[in-house]
Formats: C-alpha cells, sequence, structure tokens
C-alpha cells in the first residue's frame, strides 16, 4: 500500500508538471531486443520479414551520436511509457539503403495515432544524394495528443533506420484528475501513518 502511494505521488508530480523530453539514447551503446525503455518513452519495433524480434531495434554509433537504429521490414513505435497522451515535435531521421543495382529515391512514412481516434501522417523524402545521412524533421500543432507512433518503410530492400534527438511533451491530465489523485494520495498517506487505536480502555 506504502508502495502504490508513493507511485500515485510520482504520477501526479509527472501528469502536473510534464515538460519537453529529448531522448538522445546516449549511452546505451549495445542495446539490441524488440523494444528499449528509456526516458518515459517505449521504442518498439515489430518485425514484418524474416528478422528475429532480438534484432529488431538497437542503438549504435553514427558519426559522433549514439542513435537507435532498426532493420526494415520493421515498424519502429513510439509510446509514452506511463501511458499518457504525448505531442511529437522533432526528431532526427536516416535512412540506409543498399539497394546499389538500382539505387532509387526513397521515403519513410511516419503515422501518428490520436488518443480521440484518427491518424496523422507525414511522408519524409530521401533522395539517393542523402541516404546514409540523418536528417531533422519538425512536426507542427497536429502532432499532439498522441498515443502512438509508428515509422514505417516505403522499401522492404533498405538496409535500416536511424533515430535520435526524439523532442517529446508529455501531455498533462486535465486538472480534475489530478485533484482525484491527489485526494487519493492524501487518503493513503492518512491510513499508512495513522497509529493504532489501543483497545485496552486506558
Amino acid at each position: 500500500m506504502r508502495n502504490f502511494g508513493f507511485a500515485t505521488v510520482a504520477l501526479i508530480l509527472f501528469a502536473a508538471n510534464a515538460q519537453a523530453v529529448t531522448v538522445d539514447f546516449d549511452g546505451l551503446v549495445g542495446f539490441s531486443g524488440d523494444s528499449l525503455d528509456t526516458d518515459g518513452f517505449t521504442f518498439f519495433g515489430s518485425p514484418s520479414g524474416s528478422f528475429p524480434n532480438s534484432l529488431a531495434v538497437g542503438v549504435g554509433v553514427f558519426g559522433p551520436s549514439e542513435v537507435l537504429v532498426w532493420v526494415s521490414q520493421t515498424t519502429l513505435s513510439v509510446s509514452s511509457t506511463s501511458g499518457l497522451d504525448f505531442a511529437l515535435n522533432s526528431f532526427d531521421l536516416g535512412f540506409g539503403n543498399t539497394n546499389i543495382i538500382d539505387p532509387t529515391d526513397e521515403s519513410m512514412e511516419i503515422i501518428g495515432f490520436l488518443s480521440g481516434g484518427g491518424t496523422v501522417s507525414m511522408k519524409v523524402l530521401f533522395p539517393l544524394a542523402i541516404q546514409g545521412s540523418i536528417i531533422p524533421v519538425v512536426f507542427d500543432n497536429q502532432w499532439a495528443g498522441l498515443s502512438r507512433v509508428d515509422i514505417v518503410f516505403n522499401d522492404v530492400g533498405a538496409f535500416g533506420g536511424g533515430l535520435d534527438n526524439v523532442d517529446l511533451t508529455p501531455v498533462p491530465l486535465p486538472a480534475g484528475i489530478v485533484l482525484f489523485l491527489s485526494a487519493l494520495a492524501g487518503c493513503l498517506g492518512l491510513r499508512i501513518f495513522r497509529k493504532p487505536v489501543s483497545n485496552s480502555g486506558f
């Protein structure tokens, strides 16, 4: 019960004071798996081809930076670890292509799932000249109130993608819910710290 009370207080503080977070993956080089939790957000890879889940996403070095990388035929999903809605402000995105026989301009699709229903989307073009590079991508205010963002390859022959400096803002809970959680935490605090009543009659 005490742990639950502390967790409730932590959620109140987080929900009422949500600020922009930049996920840069620093210090995570060597990670590989299907899901990475860091800085309050989850980055999950869903392979659709022959790649094993254990290699869906990883963290490697690209130039001077440590970046999240994921293999082609994998959709990369981003969501808040706490389950709160969030806004996507910007990130740096890279595209790798190994199709040297017939190199062409390529693209990646970014799809935002709104918590109230519906989606927003953006196509990011990677002309041949910048394939293998990381470019900044900036989002407008339509990319708020999101429950999840998917990044999808439009070319199954691509080598993989890279992601860095992901700037997100968790959406605070409505004031009414924060007040309710505050009252709940107060009740839990009274119950935890209330002294037992003696029944001895003295």
